[in-house]
């Protein structure tokens, strides 16, 4: 453990009317009669070799008063006497006024003035003016980032009207993290029976720090309350401390702490070697993570949406009692809200991280009739440490933790609203689809196993694939990519980069490739000759002026229209089924050999004849030409084939038969 000193860093003083009260119990030394003394006396912080204090601390460690704080005064008599802080929560000093005593007051005459931290109407002072008697807090309330209304005590003491406080007590601050805990309560118990809260002998002196002597009635142990409770941070990084007022106490056994949640749940920890709480200094234990522990048949999973919850109790509850208990929850290991049609409008999974052995989640917004479901915001899966397949598309989510996830082995968070997504704890990843986003940036170097991804339409600049070696499915189009290297791709057969700044694509390693697909880029030349796989080619709207395709004999689908092809040999091509060539500057196109082409499309070229007499499979001919009339169309049997001019009008069979025909533009 380390130590740090709790110093205030202000030293403004503190103006305190002094007056006198009732305590029933003081001697009978008659005083006055609910009259003030009119005194008015001065309090100021500690120095820093003696750090500050006050009511609670802010952030810097500075000790600070709440409004409405009580004091007792003992001015110069034994008698408490009770007053006020009139300034607002947070101030640093201010005016005390005096709560006037009803009645009859009395007390033994001191001859110095007294001043305790909080006001209990049982503070005392021996008649030497040697010790304060007072109640040291055994319930103590949660402040963050500090100690709780009362829990702070100290008293001050002095020969003139200046008022200096001490602290009486030392500060243990416990620094907790885990998933899902809302935490209710903390007890810290010291193991040897060491009196730790309860009534208190305080010696008092003007020069020497207070000596805190517990009575034989005290107790062993404190419990800060937390009301309403308190959720812990998910990792050691962004920990919740909780704060303790302790008098000064070695731990001679060390102690134990006991941790409660919302749910009944406990956690429990213990330290065995000795430890010191020492007065006005801060202590604290490293970030220790709480995982609680349940009653498992008779806790019931706290559902917030009461649409999630009806989902689970229909497929879930195997005891129909109308609930889903920790046990129940355990058993399930697949949800699918999107099967049920009855719970469209679930806007939230809390809950869902008591089903710790669930492998498959699916919660996109669509349900099986495609049907748009409630969009959810947020989503914690932290707890769900056995994810292997995860389907959050179609929602609004704008971060997703998957640290915790690292079995996960599909992820589809694809129509969301990310800037973001961490997947570098995520190495059994084979699928991914981030379909639709609003990434600038994404690392997947750790995904080594990854066959599919799927990071279209997004706002990428680069991406480095370099890694992904296992790649069969890769898909990036829409995005702003100007370079991409798949050399190390060798495994790829389907790969889709359309809508990009892409100037140049080497695919010479990618022999596996079945599917290219780089319409619409920056591209002056592609070379497909080592690509014998391939079956569909399209590369359209880009800057070719030659596509060799000689090479490529299970081509069935080429699209490669808007470039600037002044000639296209398809004589290699014979699987040809579909050819979209538009918008070139073709002179001439030979499809003799292609007689299994189904579409054809060839309008807006410099074409004056085309022969489809071998093309028996035909169904669909686009071919007006770019200038001039198609001079001669051959048709010699009459199948099912349609022609589409440019105006959009259809000429079927019996209007042309085996005739040769000219159409106009």
């Amino acid at each position: 453990m380390k130590t740090k000193k709790l110093v205030a860093l202000l030293f403004s003083a503190i103006l305190i009317v002094a007056s006198c009260g009732k305590e029933d119990d003081q001697p009978e030394t008659p005083i006055g009669q609910g009259k003030s003394s009119g005194q008015v006396f001065y309090a100021s912080t500690e120095s820093h070799k003696q750090p500050g204090t006050k009511v609670y601390a802010d952030e810097n460690m500075q000790v600070l008063w709440n409004e409405n704080d009580h004091i007792s005064i003992f001015n110069k008599t034994t008698f408490n006497s009770e007053y006020l802080f009139t300034g607002e929560d947070g101030d640093n000093s201010g005016r005390f006024e005096e709560i006037p005593a009803t009645g009859f007051v009395s007390g033994n005459t001191l001859s110095k003035v007294y001043a305790v931290y909080p006001y209990y109407n049982n503070n005392k002072i021996n008649n030497a003016g040697t010790a304060i008697t007072m109640t040291l807090q055994s319930e103590q309330t949660y402040k963050a980032h500090s100690f709780g209304i009362g829990a702070n005590a100290m008293i001050a003491v002095t020969e003139n009207n200046f008022l200096a406080f001490k602290n009486v007590c030392g500060y243990l601050s416990l620094r907790f993290y885990g998933d899902n805990v809302s935490v209710c309560s903390i007890t810290l118990r010291s193991n040897n029976g060491e009196k730790i809260a309860g009534k208190a002998s305080i010696a008092v002196s003007t020069t020497a720090p207070p000596v805190t002597t517990m009575d034989n009635t005290a107790t062993d142990a404190i419990t800060l309350v937390c009301d309403p409770p308190v959720q812990l941070g998910a990792t050691a990084e962004a920990y919740t401390d909780f704060w303790f007022a302790i008098p000064p106490t070695t731990f001679s056994g060390g102690f134990t702490i006991t941790v409660t949640d919302a749910l009944g749940g406990t956690y429990e920890k213990s330290t065995s070697r000795s430890f010191t709480v020492t007065r006005n200094q801060m202590d604290w234990m490293n970030p220790l993570k709480v995982e609680m522990t349940y009653d498992e048949e008779n806790t019931f999973v706290p559902f917030e949406d009461a649409n999630f919850k009806a989902y689970c109790v229909n497929n879930f509850d195997t005891n129909s009692d109308g609930e889903i208990s920790l046990a129940e929850a355990k058993l399930v290991t697949e949800i699918s809200v999107n099967t049920d049609e009855n719970h469209e409008n679930i806007s939230s999974f809390k809950g869902i991280e008591f089903f710790t052995n669930l492998t498959i989640f699916i919660c996109n917004g669509f349900n099986s009739s495609g049907v748009m479901l409630s969009k959810l915001t947020s989503l914690n899966l932290n707890q769900n440490t056995a994810l292997t397949r995860l389907d959050c598309s179609y929602n609004q989510l704008t971060s997703l933790d998957l640290s915790h996830n690292i079995a996960l082995t599909e992820l589809d968070c694809s129509y969301n609203q990310f800037t973001s997504l961490d997947v570098s704890q995520n190495p059994a990843l084979k699928k991914l689809d981030c379909y639709s986003n609003q990434l600038t940036s994404l690392d997947i170097s750790h995904n080594i196993a990854l066959t599919e991804l799927e990071c279209s339409d997004n706002q990428l600049k680069f991406l480095d694939v370099s890694h992904n070696t296992a790649l069969s499915y890769f898909g990036c189009s829409f995005n702003q990519l100007t370079s991409l290297d798949i050399s190390q791709n060798t495994s790829l057969k389907t790969f889709g980069c359309i809508f990009n700044q892409l100037a140049t694509l080497v695919v010479s390693q990618n022999t596996a490739l079945i599917n290219l697909d780089c319409y619409s880029n920056q591209l002056t030349s592609l070379d497909v000759s080592q690509n014998t796989a391939l079956s569909f080619l399209r590369c359209s709207y880009n800057q070719l002026t030659t596509l060799d395709v000689s090479h490529n004999t299970a081509l069935d689908y080429l699209e490669c229209s808007s470039n600037q092809l002044i000639s296209l040999d398809l004589s290699h091509n014979t699987a040809l089924t579909q050819l979209y060539c538009i918008s070139n500057q073709l002179t001439c196109l030979n499809v003799s050999q292609n007689t299994a082409l189904i579409n054809l499309d060839c309008y807006s070229n410099q074409l004056t004849s085309l022969d489809v007499s071998h093309n028996m499979a035909l169904t669909d001919l686009r071919a007006w030409p770019q200038g001039g009339t198609l001079e001669s169309l051959y048709k010699l049997r009459s199948q099912a084939i349609s022609y589409k001019n440019k105006a959009g009008s259809t000429i079927s069979p019996s209007d042309y038969g085996t005739t040769i025909i000219e159409v106009d533009e």
